[in-house]
């Protein structure tokens, strides 16, 4: 059986691809992997990585790569270190919601004389913490390794990028596909011609 695949057919496939790839996801959310770009001085960390679930205010996962070794920051992300208040920049937020606050910016830039950084520069601890001018507002998420690192200066910042997920890869491969196919069917009917 012959299919006679014509450009009008073509296009129409492409155009409701197309519309599919656009169409915002349900309302519902569920967890989003954001993957870490880091900035500073001193080695920078060669990779970093979290998944948090806005629905249940949790980390399933956060790990940070420098030096070689891996640091998991998972279990201090749901749980950080967090003075009593807080720092006003999380409004109040704690646990995992106030880590995630952290992490998306809401910390930067900090009150007068405040920081928010990661660092990397003690004997065995990698962190990401914002603090007020007088240290007496803080939050701190570490993570520990077992090998003793080089103490160095290194510290910066960082920003954030969500990782796609393989259905909205799925619908731009069939979107590019069917560009394709448009493009051959109408470079067969100009040579028809």
């Amino acid at each position: 059986m012959k299919v006679n695949c014509t450009t009008r057919h073509l296009f129409l496939v492409f155009l409701f691809t197309l519309l599919i790839s656009l169409t915002p996801a349900p309302a519902t959310s569920s967890p989003i992997t954001y993957a870490i770009n880091f900035t500073g001085t001193g080695t920078l960390p060669s990779a970093g990585t979290f998944t948090y679930d806005s629905d249940t205010s949790t980390f399933t996962n956060f790990f940070v790569i420098w030096n070689a070794l891996v640091f998991n920051l998972t279990p201090s992300a749901n749980n950080p270190f967090l003075t009593v208040p807080g720092p006003a920049c999380i409004s109040g937020l704690s646990g995992g919601a106030a880590t995630f606050a952290v992490m998306t910016g809401t910390c930067t830039p900090p009150g007068a004389g405040g920081r928010t950084l990661w660092s990397a520069n003690t004997q065995d601890r990698f962190f990401f913490f914002t603090t007020d001018a007088t240290n007496t507002q803080t939050l701190a998420v570490q993570g520990i390794s077992s090998h003793p690192i080089p103490t160095e200066n290194n510290e910066g910042g960082w920003t954030l990028s969500t990782v796609s997920e393989p259905s909205t890869l799925l619908f731009m491969m069939a979107a590019f596909v069917c560009i394709g196919l448009f493009t051959a069917a109408r470079g067969s009917e100009a040579l028809r011609q």
